[in-house]
């Protein structure tokens, strides 16, 4: 309010620059955030989790329909295919 005062200006210029002014910092911040978290994801691999946490190679395609059918019939007793 002094400096719409003193310089003559309406309040609501400040506040909009000073609201510009943070969104710029927070886009930025996300952006640097967002950047360190492609690098780490660049790096992960999902043969590497399997075969460091001893889960065996990753299943072939027919081995994980396989597997994905037998849930659903165990879980929602139902055949794929049928519904």
């Amino acid at each position: 309010m002094q400096l719409e005062r003193v310089l003559g200006m309406d309040a609501s210029v400040w506040l909009n620059m000073e609201a510009a002014y943070r969104l710029h910092l927070a886009r930025a911040e996300e952006a640097k955030t967002f950047e360190e978290m492609r690098m780490w994801s660049r790096d992960f691999r999902s043969r590497n989790l399997h075969s460091a946490a001893s889960f065996g190679p990753p299943p072939t395609r027919a081995i994980a329909l396989v597997s994905f059918c037998v849930f659903l019939v165990r879980e929602f007793r139902c055949i794929p295919g049928t519904i």
